[in-house]
């Protein structure tokens, strides 16, 4: 009668192959997992932004004073045409927020259209329009932001750009 005390040598090397084959499936797919989780993350902030900015933006219809909408205004004089008011959005998030880098950046990139297609669709109510930081999220009792991110909002109409970080 044989005593058997442990695993074979074929067994043994049967499950380092299935280790090296789930191993290497995982690292192939984990940058995937990581960006969807990181753009599930940025949704889910954008909906809370909407909702915080719907709630504020109610709240200062019925008090204006006690309930003022945050965020930095664009200066009326940025708001002339849509093209003034966005190239004003786009090298604010250049100079200040460091958002777009270079001037080529700033003329082709995705954020540089998404900006101009909010500015056009919400040009007639820019007076309500704000760009967001982290400390007007936390003044919209918004928890658990990436401290980096800032976001493009209209009150009125609850359209939001962002997080853009």
């Amino acid at each position: 009668m044989k005593n058997n005390k442990g695993i074979s040598l074929i067994t043994l090397i049967v499950m380092i192959v299935i280790m090296i084959i789930l191993a290497s499936i995982g690292i192939r797919l984990a940058p995937q997992i990581l960006e969807n989780t990181m753009e599930t993350k940025a949704e889910e902030e954008r909906k809370q932004v909407i909702n915080a900015v719907s709630g504020r933006f109610g709240d200062y219809q019925r008090n204006s004073t006690a309930n003022p909408i945050v965020g930095l205004m664009i200066p009326e004089e940025n708001l002339v045409n849509e093209e003034t008011a966005t190239n004003y959005i786009c090298n604010k998030f250049k100079n200040e927020y460091g958002k777009l880098i270079t001037e080529d950046e700033i003329q082709n990139s995705t954020q540089t259209k998404l900006i101009q297609k909010f500015v056009s669709d919400n040009f007639d109510d820019m007076e309500y329009t704000r760009i967001l930081e982290y400390t007007d999220l936390i003044e919209l009792e918004i928890e658990y932001t990436n401290l980096n991110a800032v976001y493009l909002v209209n009150y009125y109409s609850n359209d939001v750009i962002g997080p853009i970080s």
